[in-house]
């Protein structure tokens, strides 16, 4: 089976998608604000828009950072949590589970301090998605069991929604599809009344990957090609890049390798702009996967050291790395590497058959003069004895 992974949706406090990006109004604002409680709120909202809007990861965690600072300094408990949840996020996101389980345990307890019962059931979810990224997905179950019963009962739309996708994405993981189906669906159905395009773009993803699972192919092209649609009228990169992994997938299970191999690659280009390392080392692995097929062995080989690459970075500097040009141009210099290999391989092979040819074509002579001897020594030796 191919691996799989499931886009969890995160959802911070008093998280609302808009169309358009704030970036410049909210950058102008704090460029005028005092150092009070409105400066908190406006770079929290800014970090929100680089967090969720442009997945620009790094600028999210400047401006949280920065928003965290001026909170703590005011007392602001409100603008801690907020700041602290989003740098969570953005930590996940940039696949460092340690820090982004560090910094959600931190925004829970600001939560809980003031009471906020909505905010805590969200850094809950963030929680439990990231029990799934540690492939927890029993444990991470039972937290999204707890938030939808939380977000139920404050009547949180939003909150209900998002724990339906993320139960359904651990039942995925387990293999229970028929389960995870009826969550994603559920989701779908409440993104829809709520008019959230950003939700029914996720969802239909999710949906879509299910239906890809069981083979059936036409709801999965459905599925998957609105989810294309509206994430490319949002211009959210994320979604994007998803949407094509999830259709290059969907064409991988029919056998269309070349159909499979063209949406893989966009989706890497796409999950690299954004230093989606989690993403990008699945996405070179099936790259690496239909290439071999294809016999697209260079290719083939240049895809799967990128996905070790990005396998050892991970694990190794806890999601902290990136793809710098050092690391582009170690691998430009290997797939070079490699095509000399093939060409001094070839040039070697094709000097042993000349050498073999010459070999054969001595032996050959020298067994025509044998013959050639033998033949006159027999004829002298039968004139001999007429």
């Amino acid at each position: 089976m191919k691996l799989i992974f499931t886009a969890l949706l995160i959802v911070a406090s008093t998280l609302v998608f808009g169309e358009e990006s704030k970036i410049d109004s909210l950058t102008a604002l704090i460029k005028t604000d005092k150092l009070d409680t409105n400066k908190v709120k406006h770079l929290n909202l800014l970090s929100k828009e680089y967090l969720f809007v442009t997945n620009e990861y790094d600028k999210c965690l400047v401006y949280s950072n920065e928003a965290l600072k001026l909170a703590t300094q005011l007392s602001f408990k409100t603008g801690e949590a907020q700041a602290l949840g989003k740098i969570a996020v953005a930590y996940f996101y940039k696949g460092n589970a340690a820090e982004a389980i560090k910094y959600n345990k931190q925004a829970l307890k600001k939560y809980q301090e003031i009471g906020d019962a909505k905010g805590a059931n969200n850094t809950n979810n963030n929680m439990g998605a990231m029990f799934f990224a540690q492939k927890k997905h029993a444990e991470g179950i039972a937290v999204f069991v707890n938030v939808l019963q939380a977000a139920k009962k404050i009547n949180d739309k939003n909150g209900i929604c998002v724990a339906h996708n993320n139960i359904a994405g651990g039942y995925e993981q387990m293999g229970k599809y028929d389960e995870a189906l009826l969550g994603y669906e559920s989701a779908l159905k409440i993104e829809e009344e709520l008019n959230d395009e950003l939700g029914i773009a996720h969802s239909n993803i999710n949906v879509g990957v299910i239906y890809t699972l069981k083979n059936n192919y036409s709801q999965a092209l459905a599925h998957l090609t609105t989810s294309l649609k509206i994430s490319t009228k949002l211009n959210n990169t994320y979604l994007i890049a998803a949407s094509n992994y999830r259709l290059g997938d969907l064409f991988f299970a029919q056998k269309k390798y070349a159909e499979a191999k063209n949406h893989y690659t966009k989706s890497a280009n796409l999950f690299k702009s954004i230093s989606s390392l989690d993403l990008l080392k699945a996405n070179y692995k099936s790259l690496y996967e239909v290439d071999s097929i294809l016999s697209n062995y260079k290719d083939a080989f240049a895809h799967y050291k990128l996905h070790k690459a990005y396998t050892d970075s991970i694990s190794n500097d806890a999601g902290n790395a990136t793809e710098s040009s050092a690391l582009l141009q170690h691998y430009k210099e290997e797939q070079t590497a490699l095509a000399t290999q093939i060409k001094t391989a070839t040039q070697e092979i094709t000097s042993s058959k000349e050498n073999a040819k010459n070999k054969t074509n001595t032996l050959y002579a020298i067994l025509a003069i044998a013959i050639c001897a033998l033949v006159f020594m027999f004829y002298t030796q039968f004139k001999s004895n007429q």
